[in-house]
């Protein structure tokens, strides 16, 4: 049955078939950076310097390289790019259209660095001491990845602000509760991509975090400073995927990252399942809402056939709403959490 909505998914978009090309094993050598900075490159000139510059201008203890990969951008921004290579130590690699994501894999597959730090091209880091508060917190509390605090802004003013609230947090559940689920903002082990990838040129791809990166963490650690500055591009993809067909890949990556964890030998438990089901409630009604109502349908029961697959969780209503295949019920449910939980 799972082959029969793949095939109703693949006629409202039909998502890239990249091969996956997961991380390998790397041994980290005493002459190596200690960390790598990885900035995905798209169509970003009017961004780029000053998201550069920011980086080149961080006080650190400790070697880094820069690693900016360009994904197939038509403005100027691999002119720019090639003017800093000269400048300063920074490495530039071309991907082949394969999105932020696609983008992301390349540069930690050239990554030399013990440590990960992931920078959009058209973000910021807020203070020169960002990046050696991130490291001295990583390596005191040996925690596998750390949060900082963030803004995001127009450009003009400050949207929103994020201040942790926790200095160090273990268990799986309790890190998804507390951690934001995007690549940026963070410091963390590289050797916690060894055997998957970023779907390449999906939307919606940093759902690996909480999926995968979360659960191979034994202990995440946070610093409360506001360090890094997220752009709210509302020209760009994340203001318009709810209008697209291609919105649909909010349920086809989550099939997608379940084949990679099983490629790497993962194993899924209940709390595999718990997390599915907290990106398919409210989190998917709001991203699929301007599909048709017959499109949202399918996309619900491709992911009822994707949770039969998993370990159940009876006591969990959105199961169960899943496992009867009840796509009425779930609309209203995700309603109804959304109006009065305000999840």
């Amino acid at each position: 049955m799972r082959n029969v909505y793949e095939e109703k998914l693949n006629k409202i978009w039909v998502s890239a078939d990249f091969p996956d090309a997961v991380i390998p094993a790397r041994k980290y050598k005493l002459d190596d950076p200690v960390i790598s900075v990885v900035i995905p490159v798209h169509n970003a000139e009017l961004y780029l310097r000053s998201c550069i510059d920011s980086i080149l201008s961080q006080k650190l203890s400790v070697p880094i390289e820069i690693i900016a990969v360009n994904d197939n951008s038509n403005d100027r921004s691999n002119v720019i790019l090639e003017q800093y290579k000269h400048k300063h130590n920074i490495w530039v690699y071309q991907a082949e259209q394969q999105g932020a994501s696609g983008a992301r894999n390349t540069g930690i597959r050239h990554a030399r660095g013990k440590y990960l730090i992931f920078v959009d091209a058209d973000d910021r880091i807020v203070y020169d001491n960002y990046f050696q508060d991130l490291f001295d917190r990583i390596t005191e509390t040996e925690a596998d990845l750390v949060q900082s605090g963030y803004i995001k802004t127009d450009g003009l003013v400050t949207l929103s602000t994020f201040t942790p609230k926790y200095e160090e947090v273990k268990g799986y559940a309790r890190m998804r509760e507390t951690i934001p689920g995007f690549s940026w903002g963070k410091i963390m082990k590289a050797e916690l991509f060894e055997g998957i990838c970023f779907p390449a040129d999906y939307w919606f791809e940093d759902s690996i975090f909480h999926m995968v990166i979360l659960k191979r963490c034994g202990k995440a650690a946070f610093i409360k400073e506001t360090g890094y500055a997220y752009y709210k591009n509302l020209q760009g993809i994340t203001y318009s995927k709810d209008r697209t067909k291609r919105s649909i890949e909010a349920v086809t990556v989550i099939g997608k990252i379940l084949e990679m964890m099983r490629a790497a030998g993962m194993e899924f438990d209940e709390e595999t399942t718990e997390t599915v089901l907290e990106h398919v409630g409210v989190v998917l009604a709001n991203r699929i809402r301007k599909l048709s109502l017959f499109e949202q349908r399918t996309a619900f029961l491709y992911m009822s056939e994707i949770i039969k697959e998993l370990p159940p969780l009876e006591e969990n209503l959105m199961y169960r709403i899943y496992k009867n295949r009840r796509f009425v019920l779930w609309k209203l449910t995700c309603l109804e959490r959304k109006l009065f939980r305000g999840k």
